[in-house]
């Protein structure tokens, strides 16, 4: 799922939509990255025709922040991240871990992302309507698909590992990340619509 221009038929992601020049981040302090439409070559890796985000570890085919003395990669969305979120009494902050970053409390040394805080037992999303997903902690035995082990994500094709929103009666699976997707963006006089379609960002690739 994408933001998208009806007019032009144009998609992109919210992050990438508001790149700025240069910024910093609370995890790499003191490094400035600068924004790049494509990967930039690597002064320090000749060889290195891949580059790969620093936060989540995914390849990074279009735009890219990119910080050039330490050859640091990052994401719009992953350098966009909050440095802090707080759950009843429970504090989490932002932190660098072996698996990118992710939102930890100092107290009992356990991690998640944004969105698997706020789970909800019941809900629906836009896309699939008339359709009720379930929370599950783990992915759920499929009535439709007995002998089918592994679950993908219907919005972004990924698979699903652990916390995941389920639709028995179409056998429905979503990421937390992706059912919280915004319906719609507007940037100056150009609204972006969720939908769902097959088409690749047409910033980031």
């Amino acid at each position: 799922m994408r933001y998208r221009c009806e007019d032009c038929n144009y998609s992109l992601h919210k992050d990438c939509m508001f790149s700025k020049p240069t910024t910093t981040h609370e995890i790499f302090k003191n490094f400035i990255f600068k924004f790049y439409e494509q990967p930039p070559p690597s002064e320090l890796y000749d060889k290195r025709t891949k580059r790969y985000c620093n936060a989540c570890g995914k390849h990074v085919k279009g735009f890219i922040y990119h910080y050039l003395e330490e050859d640091l990669d990052l994401y719009p969305c992953c350098l966009n991240l909050k440095k802090e979120l707080q759950i009843g009494h429970v504090k989490f902050h932002l932190c660098e871990t072996n698996n990118g970053m992710r939102y930890k409390c100092e107290d009992c040394n356990y991690s998640l992302h944004k969105d698997c805080m706020f789970s909800k037992p019941i809900t629906i999303h836009m896309i699939f309507k008339d359709f009720i997903f379930k929370f599950y902690e783990q992915p759920p035995h499929s009535e439709l698909y007995v002998t089918r082990t592994k679950r993908y994500c219907n919005a972004c094709g990924k698979h699903v590992k652990g916390f995941i929103y389920h639709c028995p009666k179409e056998d429905l699976d979503l990421h937390p990340c992706c059912l919280n997707l915004k319906k719609e963006f507007q940037i100056v006089h150009v609204k972006f619509h969720l939908c769902e379609t097959k088409s690749k960002c047409k910033f980031c690739n």
